[in-house]
């Protein structure tokens, strides 16, 4: 794309002959003119390059006599500049600023959407903490010292009133490497070797973030595990293992009237052998069974599932029947708008 560039000159401020003494008597037989010479940039004006003088007779525009203009000179005339001969800069100061206020306010709804989904998420925890049972692992993440970064897990024995008995589970993975797989792993080699402690439900809970505050920087909330280890720990998850473990994979597509998505299976091979549309006008054209094996960390492989008959932009709701192979079912309740949705587990039998 060229560059357009160049000078040019307004007009600003018209007075007759005898305004500026050029004659002791009116006439209408030129005026003369006022005009600013500006420097533009795709035509728009961006400085000013001075004022000039002009006469303005049948509609022309002719240079002023050099003992006329010493005439005007003499006399001061004060002419202002007028603001427009900036609207370049002015445009550019305007639009940084509108974008400034865009990205405040898109920072200020991303926060709150933060803030949301962090204190949403506490909630779902502390309800799961209350109704764990020996099938549920409850996972911490390091927030300082040596162990930063790394997961540990307590693999619950026991779920009382007020606390909870578990085992302490150290793979030494990152939150990334200790899959479902690995913990399950680990546990049936070294379960006799495992400590086991008593925590109390509200110190658990303690260590569970609530806001953007706690959850990052200096303010956050994290509580011991071992007595000898003086790293904290964040409560992260709470999850049923010891069988097949549905997420979404957020994936898929749309296409006419039909939509796909893709979910993963973080635990024990299974397969989906039924799908049932609770809302929405979902009609299901996977053929089951489906194969739906224990995926890696990174959610592969995964079981894609398609349906017509869907609205772009319509809520809907499904329970997905998964069985593992000792023949154990277990329902997942799906509920979502397009690709955004929530699984859960609500039923084993």
């Amino acid at each position: 794309m060229s560059i357009v560039f160049g000078w040019n000159n307004f007009h600003i401020k018209t007075y007759t002959p005898k305004e500026l003494n050029l004659t002791t008597a009116d006439t209408s037989e030129y005026r003369v003119e006022v005009r600013q010479s500006y420097f533009h940039l795709f035509w728009i004006p961006f400085f000013g390059l001075g004022k000039k003088w002009a006469i303005r007779k049948e509609g022309k525009l002719y240079e002023v006599p050099s003992a006329m203009m010493e005439t005007i000179r003499r006399q001061n005339i004060p002419v202002k500049t007028p603001w427009y001969t900036f609207a370049g800069p002015l445009l550019i100061i305007v639009g940084l600023a509108v974008w400034g206020l865009y990205e405040k306010v898109d920072q200020y709804n991303e926060n709150s959407n933060e803030e949301a989904r962090i204190n949403q998420r506490a909630k779902i925890l502390d309800s799961l903490l209350e109704h764990a049972t020996d099938k549920h692992v409850i996972t911490f993440v390091g927030v300082d010292g040596p162990n930063y970064g790394k997961v540990f897990h307590l693999k619950v024995e026991a779920n009382s009133k007020d606390s909870i008995r578990a085992l302490l589970v150290t793979t030494g993975k990152s939150q990334f490497e200790a899959t479902p797989a690995v913990v399950e792993d680990y546990l049936s080699k070294y379960r006799d070797n495992l400590i086991e402690e008593s925590y109390s439900k509200a110190y658990l809970k303690s260590g569970i973030p609530k806001t953007r505050a706690e959850d990052f920087g200096p303010a956050r909330v994290a509580i011991q595990l071992m007595k000898e280890d003086t790293g904290h720990y964040q409560l992260k998850n709470i999850e049923r293992y010891f069988g097949p473990i549905v997420h979404d994979r957020g994936t898929g597509g749309y296409g006419g009237n039909a939509i796909s998505m893709e979910f993963s299976n973080q635990g024990w091979p299974s397969q989906i052998i039924a799908l049932e549309t609770v809302k929405g006008n979902l009609t299901w054209e996977t053929p089951l069974p489906l194969e739906f094996p224990q995926a890696n960390s990174l959610g592969n492989p995964g079981a894609y599932l398609r349906a017509s008959g869907y609205t772009y932009g319509s809520p809907y709701t499904f329970k997905m029947t998964v069985q593992d192979s000792s023949g154990k079912k277990y329902v997942y309740l799906v509920e979502g708008v397009n690709l955004e949705k929530s699984v859960k587990l609500v039923e084993e039998k």
